[in-house]
């Protein structure tokens, strides 16, 4: 059996409206503009988000913060909890920098975030195209002609949101999350955790799949686009978890301690990677603060099997080459961007012509070739 690893990164998202990690807050600037913080009932929390973004541009002189990037923040926001202190902020601003932060990024990823809603009430079975977000149909169509095709499906996914799992789920294709299970036909390793991913005092994690079930009484039309929702995931955290946050870490250093809970996790993301006849990223530009996966990629691969194609799909073809930078001299040739295929710099463009790569052997770039 083959094995394709699909590496999803913020540009997965962005089709179905999310934000990259680049203009995370100017977006987020623009929904208080339109008072959507009000009606989410997060206003405290975006508030206390500039205030600390502020608070970093203010020291910007002795050093050189990245303000306007999602993942430098967060990170700021976590060494700020070990120092115990993050310029003029008071220490209960500190305690629920957080907290605040974590509520801040589910209010811009479920504000901005689109679903498909036509024909809800009467849809069934696979034809239940609202559990997908824009973009994560098209992946999920994918996967499951792969799947029936005879590839064993591994998903190395470093988004919040949950945009693949309920594409999945509303197709009712079996795959396995936090809770490992070999015998899903499609495995999702959400190795920066997830909008559903809870832990409790005690140190127990546990996965919330009620809401891929059924997100109706979350859905909420928008006025943005005719027949489609958002979903308010910040209403159902309310509802479902009034105590508790999601579980979810920035890249870096600071998720050392994460990676230690969901050691197993981590464990069969190495494996599929190793084990890879081809690897399809998505929108993930392998940033510089992201050392993990870097050296991730290095261990992971210290193996016998070889990898094929290693398929890149963005607009920026200079992510192909820190690709080829990664697997080194050797490896490069396998690595196909926009550069060699032009198709690989549009997401739709990309998924469609994929599914031809990978399933006919004889096609121009299909990693049988290498054979």
């Amino acid at each position: 059996m083959r094995n394709v690893v699909f590496i999803l990164g913020a540009g997965a998202s962005k089709p179905g409206g999310c934000p990259t990690m680049a203009n995370f807050f100017s977006l987020a600037e623009g929904m208080d503009l339109n008072n959507a913080w009000d009606d989410l009932g997060l206003v405290d929390d975006f508030e206390l988000v500039q205030r600390i973004r502020k608070e970093l541009y203010n020291h910007s002189v002795k050093a050189a913060p990245d303000i306007d990037n999602l993942e430098s923040v967060f990170l700021a926001i976590e060494m700020a909890e070990d120092l115990g202190r993050l310029g003029r902020l008071s220490q209960p601003q500190l305690l629920r920098a957080k907290s605040s932060f974590i509520r801040f990024v589910m209010g811009v990823l479920s504000h901005s975030q689109l679903f498909r809603t036509k024909d809800w009430a009467t849809a069934t079975g696979p034809d239940r195209t609202a559990y997908s977000p824009v973009g994560y149909d098209l992946l999920t169509e994918l996967i499951l002609a792969l799947v029936k095709c005879g590839w064993r499906c591994h998903v190395i996914s470093f988004n919040y949101d949950l945009g693949l799992e309920f594409s999945l789920a509303g197709r009712e294709i079996q795959f396995s999350g936090l809770t490992p299970n070999v015998d899903s036909p499609v495995h999702l390793y959400k190795l920066h955790g997830a909008f559903n991913w809870f832990e409790s005092a005690d140190g127990v994690l546990t996965e919330d799949v009620e809401v891929l079930q059924d997100p109706r009484p979350w859905m909420v039309e928008t006025k943005r686009q005719r027949n489609f929702s958002t979903l308010a995931l910040t209403n159902w955290l309310n509802e479902r978890h009034p105590n508790q946050l999601p579980l979810i870490v920035p890249p870096g250093d600071a998720k050392a301690s994460f990676r230690a809970k969901v050691r197993r996790l981590w464990a069969l993301a190495g494996s599929a990677v190793g084990s890879a006849d081809a690897i399809v990223q998505i929108g993930y530009s392998i940033p510089s603060a992201d050392r993990f996966f870097r050296d991730f990629y290095l261990v992971a691969n210290m193996t016998s099997h070889v990898l094929r194609r290693w398929y890149v799909v963005d607009p920026c073809e200079d992510v192909s080459e820190e690709v080829r930078k990664l697997v080194g001299p050797v490896m490069q040739n396998c690595v196909v961007g926009r550069a060699d295929l032009p198709s690989m710099g549009d997401f739709g463009s990309a998924v469609t012509l994929l599914a031809e790569l990978l399933r006919t052997p004889k096609h121009p770039g299909a990693l049988w070739m290498l054979e």
